[in-house]
Formats: C-alpha cells, structure tokens, sequence
C-alpha cells in the first residue's frame, strides 16, 4: 500500500482498526480506501477486473436503448440513449464500478490535499483526443468551467452544486488540476467520476451543441453516424491509450420507443443486448437459454415527491398519511417480483455502507385516517398524481392509488409522456403530487443534495431543512465509517419524519443480453462500458 499523506493515514489506520474489531468489512474498507485515493492493489490495476479476449475483426455489438429526441449533448442531455452514446466517445476522470469502488480514468491519482475540501488530482499522460490533440489540464478546468456556466444547463450541476463554485478547478501542471471545494467532502472521488453522468471531459475548445457535428473526446469508439430517435452508429477509435480495448470494431445503438420490442427483439437475434430490462415487460425473456441477466443492487428509486410549500402537502401529516397507506413488500412483489430493496422514504440506499437501520414504515390505515383527521381531511382527501411514462411507473400509480383509497384518500393518476415530463420549463419541478425516476447515485450525499437539500438543483418536493442541510455537511466531512453512521441516522430519521418524498423501494438494475456477451461494465442505468465486451 503506498505511503499517503497524513488525511489517507489517519484515515486508514481508523478504518484498520475497525476492521480487526470486525466493524467494518473488507468489502467496505477498500472501497472506502479507493476514494480517499488511497493505492491499493486492486485499485490502481485501472479497469483490468475483467477478462482479457482477443479483438475480433469485423465484429459489431448491436445494443438496444429507449428512444428519444434529445439532441446528443454530453453537457445538458438527461437521455439515456445519448449519454449511453457520449459515453462511447468521451470518458470521466474516474470511473465507479457497480460495487462502488473508484478507480483510475483520465486519472491516475486523486489525493486530498491536507484535508478533504481541496483535492490534487493526476492526469494519465498518454492520451489524445480523437482530433489528434493530446489531453491536458485545461481540458478538465474548461469542461468544469463550462458545467458552471449559466448557458449551459449542464446535468452535472444536480450533483456539483453545493459542493463546487464557478471557478473551482486549477490547473497546478500540464497534466495536474486541483479541485478547491466549498466545503470538505470525503467522497469527492465520487462526483467527478461517471455517476455525475454529464461530467465527461471535453477538449478546452468545445462548443455546445456541436458533438453530433464535431464528435471529440478521448474515448474508445468514433461516431459515425447520429439518427435522432433511431439510433446511432460508432466505429472503433485507432488512437484509443487503452491497450488492446476495445474488442469490438463498431457499435450500433438502436432506439424503441417501448421496452416489448427490445425484448422481442433480443430473443429473434437482432439486437445483443438491452441498455435496462424492466421485470415487467421482460418475463418471457428469464426462461429463454440463449439469454442472461446480470444483476446489480442499485440507488435507483422512484420519488412520489409531495410539494411542501403547497397545500394540502405542506402539512406533514397528510405526507405521512399517504406513506403509511403502502403495503412496501407488496409493492416490490407485484412490480418485480420481489427482485427490489425495500425503501423507508429515506435516501440511504441499502447498497450505501452508511446506510443505518431504522424500523420500516408499515402500512397503518388507522394511523392513516387519524393523521388525515389531525389535518382537517376527516371527510377524506383526493388528489392528483401526475406519473411520468417510463417502465414500471404507471403500474406504481395505480397502486399507490389502489392502496391509499381504505384510508379515504383518492387518486386520479395523469399520466405524461417521458419527454413532456422532463420537457421545456422542466415540469417536474413543479407539478404537487407526482412520481419521478431516479438513475443511481454512488454515495448518499449525490443522492440527498440534488434533491433534498435548501439549495438543491432537482428539488421537486421544494423541501428545506437546515438541520438536515447541516447533518448532510457533517456526514461529507467524516472519515470515521462508525461515525458516519451515527449522523446518516439522524438525518434517515428526520427525512423519514417529514416524508418530502416517498421512497418505497431501491432498483436492482437489470440487463438482458445474449449469453454468449462477455465482459459488460457496470449494470446502471446512465452507464455503459464494453471497452472489454466480446462474445465468448
């Protein structure tokens, strides 16, 4: 293990010793140890964790995305299909693997500079972008810059706020920057690496809207060919610094506008794999042979976000009536066949390390009525839950509207068109009653301060607590694993109280593919890696 400076020592010698008392795990101290910077083995081999398989000439991976309009824009787009595609053709300064370990990108070191509110941070010296140019460090200070920029309504901002300003990052060499923090966050690692998915690093002249035009970042894949709401066609990058990746010569992206034809689609052999395979619409598909899942626990959720400023769900009473009207179990049994972690309308996925545990919230009709009652909604209460087209959702409304019509609560569901939802004036953002869906965050605190804090990017529930703002910047500032559980306690149980938004259950991420497809990255949602993909 290499010498750190005195933060990684104090740090790993508290974690050591929590792990020969058997408080901590081996699991849970390398990747606590990954994101501090700190060099173990297994975290400085960058991504060689999967299989080495010749390149197969010729060979092309067909994969299959939901369709959208969005213009390809690593900056600002929210799609899934574009980000998927961006991600082929430019790269993060760190990646995060689906067991929450960090590892080396673009960069090849990340280390707290005294304390955890300043962070040096290397750049691999090897690497040209597909132009020809080489990267440097004024790269990575223009691609934050330009995260920052009012223009620019960059996605990376819902986790960014907060943590960094305008201005934040110094280049310190050629192929050195350091990153001066609002605030000291152990878990910075996080936040420049592909979780904050509209983080990619482009070169220092990047104009926005032009990629689809202009395609250059330093990644594996060229684009070829961009056809908005069909697809999109990528061929293999010769001047990619990673060696031998990636295996296959040419990637093509098809888009469907449902899921039922991706799978019907992968069972006749025209496509090889699926971006995400919803349990709902994809059954048929766990009893075929030719085809796998590969599964992962997830931060994914879906918020039933309350608006706290507006009546009549800026009484917490009636926020908490409608959460204790769901059957939880039941809810993960009927939308995925109990293939889901159950939620306690708490941020702290059971995937986090940190997460604490506190006893469920049950269904309670009872208690239910008599919040209602405490109110003034003794008569009863109907409403409007506006619910966003998109896998699993408008099955959840309707029984999210079966199960709270016993305590005298009515639901009439709208439901909206994905890209309506998230469209011009951003809906979302301020519709009363509504269910929204969450990608997956790599640490509590991108989770809880793009949704739930005062100033947070993507508040749909306009919720504000100070004291729950103040415990956040406590639990970012703490190295000590015990002690960031105690305050993730007190923060689950305030959030749980207060009931800003319902979280019912925590994906699993799922991903049909053929059985012969090898060596997939990581299992989320906004994330794709086949530098390694081959078929067997």
């Amino acid at each position: 293990m290499a010498k750190g400076n005195d933060f990684q020592n104090d740090a790993l010698s508290a974690m050591r010793l929590q792990l020969q008392a058997g408080r901590l795990n081996r699991r849970d101290l390398l990747r606590a140890a990954s994101v501090l910077g700190i060099a173990l083995p297994l975290a400085t081999s960058g991504m060689g964790l999967f299989s080495r398989a010749a390149r197969a000439e010729g060979s092309v991976l067909r994969v299959a995305a939901q369709a959208d309009d969005s213009e390809l824009e690593p900056v600002s787009s929210p799609s899934v299909g574009a980000v998927c595609v961006a991600q082929q053709i430019a790269e993060y300064l760190v990646w995060c693997d689906a067991d929450l370990i960090v590892r080396p990108m673009l960069a090849t070191s990340w280390t707290p500079a005294g304390s955890a509110k300043e962070w040096d941070v290397n750049l691999r010296e090897d690497v040209l972008f597909n132009d020809g140019s080489p990267l440097t460090s004024a790269d990575v200070v223009a691609t934050f810059d330009r995260i920052f920029d009012p223009q620019s309504n960059a996605s990376a901002l819902n986790s960014l706020k907060g943590l960094m300003s305008a201005g934040a990052v110094e280049a310190t060499g050629t192929h050195s920057v350091r990153f001066h923090l609002d605030r000291p966050v152990v878990d910075f690692a996080y936040f420049i690496s592909n979780v904050t998915y509209g983080s990619m690093i482009l070169p220092k002249g990047y104009k926005m809207h032009t990629f689809a035009q202009s395609p250059v970042g330093t990644g594996p894949y060229l684009l070829k060919e961009y056809r908005p709401t069909q697809g999109a066609t990528l061929v293999r990058n010769p001047k990619y610094w990673g060696q031998g990746e990636p295996k296959f010569d040419q990637i093509e992206f098809i888009y469907y506008k449902d899921v039922a034809p991706q799978s019907l689609a992968l069972q006749s052999g025209e496509i090889d794999m699926m971006m995400e395979t919803p349990f709902l619409d994809s059954q048929a598909l766990l009893s075929d042979p030719s085809i796998k899942f590969v599964y992962n626990k997830s931060a994914s959720y879906r918020a039933v976000h309350m608006r706290t400023d507006q009546a009549p769900f800026n009484d917490k009473r009636v926020r908490q009536a409608i959460a204790s009207c769901l059957d939880r179990t039941a809810i993960v049994g009927l939308l995925f066949g109990g293939r889901a972690d159950i939620g306690n309308d708490t941020g702290f996925a059971p995937i986090y390390p940190s997460s604490p545990a506190l006893a469920p919230r049950k269904q309670d009709y009872e208690l239910a009525k008599k919040l209602l009652a405490d109110a003034g909604h003794g008569d009863g209460l109907t409403v409007e839950l506006t619910a966003v087209t998109f896998q699993e959702v408008p099955q959840y409304a309707t029984i999210l509207r079966e199960m709270a019509a016993p305590a005298g609560i009515t639901i009439n569901i709208r439901e909206m068109a994905f890209d309506a939802y998230y469209g011009t004036g951003d809906p979302w953002l301020n519709l009363p009653f509504a269910i929204t869906d969450w990608g997956p965050r790599a640490t509590p605190s991108q989770l809880l301060s793009a949704a739930y804090t005062c100033n947070a990017q993507w508040t749909s529930s306009h919720w504000c607590n100070n004291d729950f703002d103040q415990l956040l910047a406590s639990f970012d500032a703490e190295v000590d694993p015990l002690k960031r559980k105690d305050i993730a306690a007190k923060m689950a149980a305030l959030q749980m109280d207060e009931v800003p938004s319902i979280i019912a259950y925590f994906l699993n991420q799922s991903r049909a593919m053929k059985a012969s497809l090898m060596d997939v990255g990581p299992t989320t949602t906004n994330v794709l890696d086949v530098r390694k993909a081959h078929f067997a």
